[in-house]
């Protein structure tokens, strides 16, 4: 069965062109900020995972969320809000299944944001 998550584009590239006016610098800055950020969040949301800490993971998640919801990263935003609801749900075996797949968006953005031409 095919997660529908899957479907989601990775990056919205219209509403970042929208939310930014089309302004390529604000955009470079908005990605620089996000490509700085978010693989750290990430990296302390596997070790919160690792740990069995899902009160950690369900905040982590939410703050990933928001994130990737404000710069339009469909894929990322709908798994990281999975996760959130399954750690905070306290279904410790759903968080490190959506856990590893938010590692994997969020590896497959940063690699299509390095060869955009714009990012």
């Amino acid at each position: 069965m095919t997660d529908p998550i899957d479907a989601a584009p990775d990056l919205e590239t219209a509403y970042l062109l929208d939310l930014t006016g089309g302004d390529r610098g604000l955009i470079d800055e908005i990605l620089a900020a996000f490509k700085e950020d978010v693989p750290l969040r990430v990296s302390a949301l596997s070790r919160a995972l690792a740990a069995g800490n899902l009160a950690e993971t369900g905040r982590l998640a939410h703050a990933l969320k928001g994130a990737s919801g404000s710069l339009g990263a469909t894929c990322l935003y709908q798994r990281a809000a999975a996760l959130e609801q399954a750690a905070r749900g306290g279904d410790a075996a759903r968080s490190v299944v959506l856990g590893r797949l938010v590692e994997g968006d969020l590896a497959r953005l940063l690699a299509r944001l390095a060869v955009e031409a714009w990012a």
